[in-house]
């Protein structure tokens, strides 16, 4: 296997250590989809998109996430499964 596995209480993450990929984490602005961007930002150099239905706490979650770690890695979007 060519990652790195983590365990968080309720979650099992493989994360590969492929560069120039680009990651979609919906609903990025939650607890879960935070903490998950967090790991990959700490660990990998690939590119985030954090996605939901709500495009301005995207944008917010992905400017602070870009501050913290000192990055221009992750983008927001909008995305709604019902359209």
């Amino acid at each position: 296997m060519d990652g790195k596995l983590y365990y968080y209480p309720g979650l099992l993450i493989l994360i590969s250590l492929t560069i120039n990929k680009i990651f979609l984490i919906l609903s990025g602005y939650g607890n879960a989809g935070r903490l998950i961007a967090e790991l990959l930002l700490q660990e990998t150099p690939v590119q985030l998109v954090l996605a939901g239905r709500n495009l301005e706490q995207d944008q917010w979650q992905a400017q602070r996430l870009n501050q913290k770690f000192n990055t221009w890695r992750v983008t927001g979007a909008y995305v709604d499964a019902a359209d």
